[in-house]
């Protein structure tokens, strides 16, 4: 079986079943669109020269996440927490430094110079720009302090992450679960 249309502009003005090949044949001759299903709009349906209202289809019922699944995910959620906090401003000497990796990679570059300068026996200093556009006078001791607050900040979140960890593994339902947050 064979639909064939006969198309103006977008639009089908008529429909009819071929159930034989002289048929299809015949309506091709005329430059009709022959297919072998039945032209479906969104919510209407052409069928045999007549439009129907569409069989209305149920909704998919999408699978309810496991307990482990739920896990998984919270797990994954407050992972994606931790490091972004990884890499949003760093608070040093009441200051805020951007830390994202453009920033990180300029912050380890004074970090080298102000070691080379104190491996050298040779003063260090530097004026950083902070992410409020103000400016943070810096002696070498002070760049030398970066890499300490990085961790420190580091362990700090870390140790959350680990103790959410902890309470995600020991929850016995979902609803435990979806109940922490960082």
């Amino acid at each position: 079986m064979q639909f064939a249309y006969e198309i103006t502009g977008d639009t089908a003005n008529v429909c009819i079943v071929c159930e034989t090949p002289e048929e299809v044949a015949k309506y091709q001759a005329k430059g009709w669109y022959i297919s072998s299903e039945p032209i479906i709009w969104a919510d209407k349906m052409y069928v045999n020269g007549q439009l129907f209202d569409r069989p209305k289809q149920p909704e998919p019922e999408l699978p309810q996440p496991t307990l482990e699944d739920a896990k998984q995910q919270k797990w994954f959620d407050i992972k994606m927490k931790r490091d972004s906090e990884e890499r949003s401003p760093l608070p040093f000497l009441n200051k805020l430094l951007d830390f994202d990796s453009i920033s990180s990679e300029r912050l380890a570059w004074a970090i080298d110079a102000a070691r080379t300068a104190v491996m050298a026996g040779q003063s260090f200093s530097v004026e950083w720009t902070c992410t409020d556009n103000s400016v943070l006078p810096m002696t070498e001791q002070d760049i030398l302090g970066i890499p300490i607050a990085v961790a420190q900040r580091s362990d700090t979140l870390h140790k959350k992450a680990r103790a959410m960890k902890a309470q995600i593994d020991s929850a016995t339902t979902k609803e435990d679960v979806y109940a922490i947050t960082w």
